[in-house]
């Protein structure tokens, strides 16, 4: 009953193969695939390394497995350990160094922290305590170091 009309500059465009070749030697259609492709890439390549991260996040080999503090004599060991907030098993890499330092300088003896990673399972801490030159009263006795910082 109804019939379509072709359009008036309708031409025949030959078989589907023919069509398919003409579509890929387009300059357009390498340009769409080339960007198609490099997206995909870029892609597989973050997937990837989010996978290999999360891996070595659960690695045995990178736990901690020995932990030396050197430098400390009026502080404890164990309160460095404590204030570190790092524990035996811990994965290495995971470890915050610089949050670590932040929580083990908020001691009053502690001067400076220096912490290296002995790859793969070693944590070494550095520990320099403040050295004690005088003593001061401001409504309680508190100690002044060679720095003059009152602590």
């Amino acid at each position: 009953m109804f019939r379509s009309k072709k359009a008036k500059n309708f031409k025949k465009q030959g078989s589907l193969k023919q069509r398919i070749k003409k579509t890929i030697s387009s300059g357009k259609f390498k340009k769409v695939f080339k960007g198609s492709l490099a997206f995909i890439s870029i892609i597989t390549i973050f997937v990837s390394g989010r996978i290999f991260y999360q891996e070595l996040l659960n690695a045995p080999f990178l736990q901690i497995k020995e932990i030396n503090i050197n430098g400390v004599k009026r502080v404890s060991k164990d309160e460095v350990l404590e204030l570190a907030e790092i524990e035996l098993g811990d994965n290495i890499i995971a470890v915050d160094i610089a949050e670590i330092k932040k929580r083990i300088k908020k001691h009053p003896w502690i001067e400076t922290v220096k912490i290296n990673r002995k790859m793969p399972d070693k944590l070494l801490l550095e520990v320099k305590e403040r050295t004690a030159v005088a003593l001061i009263n401001l409504d309680a006795l508190y100690l002044i170091d060679n720095r003059g910082s009152i602590f």
